[in-house]
């Protein structure tokens, strides 16, 4: 796949998840027929599928890693409210990248990105709250998450209060 290619695919998707995040669709979590609650993240489908038609193709993968990267580094978080549903919350679609790369484990290059991340990643702390039982992260993948969380400038939000307990109850298991 060419490389324009590859971007092209990856903002269609990225602008779909914004789009999504506008109205409060996202990831969820669900219980199929009463079974064991699931983890769903249906955008994120698309970029693993596209991961898997590269995956063999280093320069290629490397740029898709890439693009994921600088998604997390440079997408702004901004609060939307949608008038018909009063969803009130916040988009940002660094927070698809982050699980992707997470998810095909890259958790080093989606941590490194979230570190040099400046601006506020409330929704990607609530997105790893809500996937830190799954096994992505090791212990000083915590312990890098718990520092970026203690190094951000501003106030904390309540998930970041939130996931701060969980990652210290987490460490001293």
């Amino acid at each position: 796949m060419e490389l324009n290619e590859l971007e092209e695919k990856v903002r269609i998707v990225l602008d779909k998840e914004e789009n999504q995040q506008c109205v409060g669709h996202t990831f969820y979590h669900s219980k199929p027929n009463g079974n064991n609650e699931v983890f769903k993240y249906p955008n994120s489908e698309a970029l693993i599928d596209i991961f898997e038609t590269i995956k063999n193709e280093s320069k290629t993968l490397s740029f898709f890693v890439q693009l994921l990267k600088e998604s997390i580094l440079e997408s702004i978080e901004y609060p939307v409210v949608d008038v018909q549903t009063e969803y009130m919350g916040y988009v940002n679609v660094s927070t698809l990248s982050f699980y992707v790369l997470v998810k095909l484990g890259y958790v080093d290059n989606a941590l490194d990105a979230l570190n040099r991340r400046y601006e506020r990643s409330s929704l990607t702390y609530f997105l790893i709250n809500s996937i830190l039982d799954s096994g992505f992260f090791k212990g000083d993948d915590l312990k890098k998450i718990l520092i970026k969380l203690e190094n951000e400038q501003k106030p904390p939000e309540p998930i970041e209060r939130r996931l701060r307990r969980k990652l210290l109850r987490s460490l001293q298991c």
